[in-house]
């Protein structure tokens, strides 16, 4: 039992044995878990070998703890009932209508959020606060480092080498995480977390310490699911559709062996919960293209595609994805910068909306955006302009919701169909609404109303009359339907202006 104000030297122990319950190559999800493809397949970098790696990642943290110092740390995180917490610009649009929602009913709700301080997302209000580390945080990050490197070192080891040499400072990264949040909770602890992200070494450690403390825990589906993400370990979980379901049953049939023992989630089918509505009615669309790049789009490649469809008359506005190098951006709107049909969308200042009311259809390769596209009424092409390692990755092609295109010939060809804007088709509707179990009903655009006020019940262990049994089969227990017709009149008295 430790103390109301635990030392850096009782937080460090605590933190290390969760850290042997739940270990660095779980928290860090995507390195430590599928390596072969976040680690190996995008080769060695540059800057490479164990003490250049742990280099590295002491420069960042002396880099945040120089941003950090003299700072006030957010201690009313823990104070308010519910806390929802965002390591990301995505997360955060997810996340806000949710918060909004929470505060107009008078809920104790703050909002934490760890990015940069220019960031326009984030919900500007007093119930917002910055991942801000007190010097107390870092010198038990520090204590943890040297209690862990060597059983760390040693389980990476047994994996592959290559994981220390190429990626140490990856699984170094939950070390601050947990004990940032230890510290955090020392006093007064939320009833309730809620998080958009299950795989990022920040959320996944933020789950760890609520495990630990008796804190209920919440996911809200962020992104399009796939079967690289861990298995839901959430007191309740909000996704989007039937679909994303489906892959997580999947997970939950082959979940690892080792670490804490999962919970069983209660979980809601809610729809889609980013913004992406229109103003204008549908078919009242330009004629440009939305190009949106992933992450891994090498530059070369990309720009001989743009200028194959430029030399055919293809206006183009393209949206980078917020996780491009700087690097990316700054070589192709330099390259592009005089040409009179490129238009770029940076995703930091325009909003999803903003984006697809410039283009008739996006064209993409594996990106949750093709989603988007259609729950906002524009045609979503698939075209890789290099050869990914899984091919249709979130399945939405074969689902009917993307359309596969082969060429520039093709795209040309679906560029003027779409201005025509005959779009969705029947067949369509049901493959959108499988992803999306709001899509076309009546809370389309309020699924973060509809969380809030579900959210609220359940805390009151109150049974909602929004709950339904899921009809179709699932590996889990307790699957809900969130009834999405029929109940307006209800919902909106909670929510009036």
């Amino acid at each position: 039992m430790h103390s109301r104000h635990p030392t850096c030297g009782s937080n460090a122990r605590l933190a290390s044995n969760l850290l042997s319950l739940e270990s660095e190559l779980y928290l860090a999800h995507l390195y430590g878990q599928h390596p072969s493809r976040y680690v190996f397949s995008r080769g060695a970098p540059n800057f490479r070998g164990i003490p250049a790696r742990l280099f590295l990642h002491l420069i960042r943290l002396a880099g945040r703890f120089l941003f950090d110092f003299g700072r006030v740390a957010p201690s009313s995180a823990s104070a308010s009932r519910i806390l929802l917490f965002s390591s990301s610009r995505n997360q955060t649009i997810v996340l806000d209508p949710v918060f909004r929602a929470l505060r107009r009913i008078g809920a104790s709700a703050v909002f934490l959020y760890d990015g940069p301080s220019s960031d326009p997302g984030l919900p500007d209000d007093h119930c917002s606060l910055r991942v801000i580390g007190t010097p107390r945080v870092y010198v038990t990050t520090l204590r943890l480092l040297f209690h862990r490197l060597r059983p760390l070192l040693s389980s990476l080891g047994e994996v592959d080498s290559r994981l220390a040499d190429w990626r140490l400072d990856r699984f170094l990264v939950p070390h601050f995480w947990v004990c940032f949040f230890l510290d955090s909770f020392k006093e007064r602890r939320p009833s309730l977390v809620i998080v958009a992200n299950d795989h990022n070494s920040s959320n996944r450690s933020l789950m760890l310490v609520c495990r630990s403390l008796g804190i209920r825990s919440a996911f809200l589906q962020h992104a399009s699911a796939s079967r690289h993400l861990p298995a839901l370990n959430f007191d309740y979980a909000f996704l989007d559709g039937a679909s994303a379901l489906a892959v997580y049953s999947d997970i939950e049939s082959i979940r690892r062996v080792g670490g804490l023992p999962p919970l069983e989630p209660r979980i809601f089918l809610s729809g889609q919960k980013k913004p992406v509505r229109l103003g204008s009615p549908l078919g009242q669309s330009p004629d440009r293209v939305g190009f949106a790049l992933k992450a891994i789009d090498p530059l070369d490649v990309t720009r001989k595609l743009i200028d194959q469809l430029l030399e055919r008359g293809v206006r183009l506005t393209i949206r980078w994805h917020p996780g491009q190098s700087s690097s990316f951006r700054r070589n192709l709107s330099k390259c592009l910068e005089h040409v009179a049909d490129v238009e770029f969308s940076d995703p930091a200042r325009d909003s999803l909306p903003a984006f697809f009311s410039k283009v008739c259809c996006v064209l993409a390769g594996n990106s949750s955006i093709h989603l988007e596209a259609a729950l906002a009424g524009r045609p979503a092409f698939y075209y890789e302009c290099w050869k990914d390692s899984v091919d249709d990755y979130y399945g939405y092609v074969a689902a009917g919701l993307a359309k596969r295109l082969n060429s520039v010939d093709d795209i040309v060809y679906n560029w003027e169909l779409a201005r025509r804007g005959d779009f969705p088709s029947e067949d369509q509707v049901k493959s959108i609404r499988n992803y999306s179990a709001s899509y076309r009903t009546e809370y389309e655009g309020r699924e973060g109303e509809l969380v809030a006020f579900t959210v609220l019940q359940l805390m009151e262990s109150n049974q909602s009359i929004f709950f339904r049994p899921f009809d179709g089969s699932s590996a889990f227990a307790d699957v809900r339907e969130l009834a999405l017709s029929g109940s307006g009149a209800d919902l909106e008295g909670d929510f009036r202006a």
